[in-house]
């Protein structure tokens, strides 16, 4: 459903031969427009977009209101001026703006990713103190093997039940791909399913060695997904922003795999006693080591692609 807001452009005259009636300075801005003709009298609309708004033109006057949409260079990037031309007549040009579910979808797309942001960086903080405790004071093969009490207990663990339970609502981001016409790729997909079924398994062993995984994941995505929401407020970090964090998403694979070839050790190889079991750990090994391919081809081949074209340009 559209609704409707209608509102004035503007009003521009191109009689006389002045210079501020010249057709270069007689232009409508509008961001990503495109438009037809639309003839005087003629009550059909010209259908486009405009800064994710639906919209249409009425001419008042003229034989011909709108001309065909040009790029002027002089414009920023993404801006588009639409020429003016009529039989030398006034003419005022409405538009018909609307809440088009373009817009509503962005909407929705910056709620959930401050949601995200929001919840992990909340669970993170909250999760912090006992994490170090358990690493640093108590020991990393504690943190590993012997502290299913406190990590599973008290605030801390509610904050891993929250994240834990998220990966389900998690899906709504292939949601998003989809209807925002998206590539949907393998990694996403296999990412957020294969994720799901680990944690909610083995969420029910209560490994104690899970807290270096779920507490690095939720820093990452609270950078992450703050990432996302300014980008959808059209606030541009800088491009080595998003490298860093496929780069951060590789370090916490290299650190978790770390981790549980430390497990591996102690519990398989020098078989001292530690809060897990063969099922999780096999699964473990099995996910981390297949995430940390898939990023790491997925970094090589966007990041490699992108220096190659600039090697290219420069030459």
């Amino acid at each position: 459903m559209i609704y409707p807001v209608f509102a004035r452009l503007s009003r521009i005259s191109s009689t006389g031969n002045s210079d501020d009636r010249s057709p270069a300075a007689n232009r409508v801005q509008l961001h990503g427009a495109s438009v037809r003709f639309v003839r005087r009298g003629v009550q059909l609309p010209s259908w486009g977009t405009m800064d994710g708004h639906a919209f249409q033109i009425h001419s008042t006057g003229g034989d011909r209101l709108l001309g065909h949409n040009i790029l002027d260079p002089a414009l920023d990037e993404g801006q588009r001026a639409v020429q003016a031309a009529n039989s030398g007549r006034e003419f005022t040009a409405f538009t018909f703006r609307a809440l088009s579910c373009d817009n509503r979808l962005l909407v929705s797309f910056q709620i959930w990713n401050l949601s995200i942001a929001l919840v992990s960086g909340v669970c993170a903080s909250v999760m912090t103190q006992e994490y170090f405790t358990s690493t640093f004071s108590k020991g990393f093969y504690a943190s590993l093997c012997s502290t299913r009490d406190t990590f599973y207990a008290g605030n801390t663990g509610r904050a891993v039940f929250v994240l834990i339970f998220a990966r389900l609502p998690e899906f709504i981001d292939t949601i998003f791909i989809v209807l925002r016409k998206q590539p949907l790729l393998f990694i996403h997909y296999y990412h957020h399913a294969f994720t799901l079924c680990y944690t909610w398994y083995t969420y029910s062993s209560a490994c104690p060695s899970a807290r270096h995984a779920i507490y690095v994941n939720a820093l990452i995505h609270t950078v992450m997904y703050s990432y996302y929401f300014l980008t959808t407020l059209k606030i541009r970090p800088p491009a080595i922003v998003a490298r860093c964090i496929t780069l951060g998403q590789i370090v916490q694979f290299v650190y978790i795999l770390y981790a549980f070839a430390h497990v591996t050790v102690v519990w398989v190889v020098l078989q001292k006693p530690c809060e897990i079991d063969a099922t999780s750990l096999s699964l473990t090994w099995f996910m981390d080591l297949s995430y940390l391919y898939l990023f790491i081809d997925f970094y090589l081949r966007k990041y490699r692609k992108k220096t190659t074209e600039k090697t290219k340009k420069i030459e």
